[in-house]
């Protein structure tokens, strides 16, 4: 029975075969996977950035109130992009610590620098006083006292 034999001469060999590139296949396929997740996470952010500007120009022409839900729901969906994509950016850390070149890894990390910043910003603006409100303390050697009203 030669078809048997040379059949058990495959096994055999398939069962002694050394699999490591089977793991470097397994790690670079898994960069790519997470590389495709960090583009997303960018695109993620241009959307969002482009939904706030049209959202503001709304705002400054009347059509959406400050009190609107919809402010809300943008600040969640930031927050949340923001939680994720540090996530994921740590992954893509991680692959480019072992040396893989991960496409997309600086634009993600800027991206979340960015948002990072943005929700300290939020986070302060209640802090802040308005403008009527800061006016008297005022320096008068401001240099350019009418900029702001006095």
């Amino acid at each position: 029975m030669p078809a048997f034999r040379t059949t058990s001469h495959l096994i055999r060999a398939y069962a002694e075969s050394n699999p490591s590139w089977k793991d470097s296949h397994d790690e670079a396929t898994y960069c790519r996977d997470v590389e495709e997740i960090l583009g997303w996470g960018v695109r993620l952010f241009r959307g969002l950035v482009q939904i706030e500007a049209d959202l503001q120009g709304r705002a400054l022409a009347g059509k959406v109130d400050p009190s609107d839900p919809v402010w809300a729901e943008y600040d969640k969906a930031y927050r949340s992009l923001v939680a994720a994509s540090e996530a994921f950016l740590r992954m893509g850390e991680d692959l480019s610590a072992r040396g893989y070149d991960v496409e997309g890894l600086d634009d993600l990390r800027g991206a979340v620098e960015e948002g990072r910043c943005q929700i300290e910003l939020w986070d302060l603006e209640p802090e802040l006083p308005a403008i009527e409100e800061a006016r008297p303390f005022l320096r008068p050697e401001n240099p350019r006292p009418a900029r702001y009203g006095t």
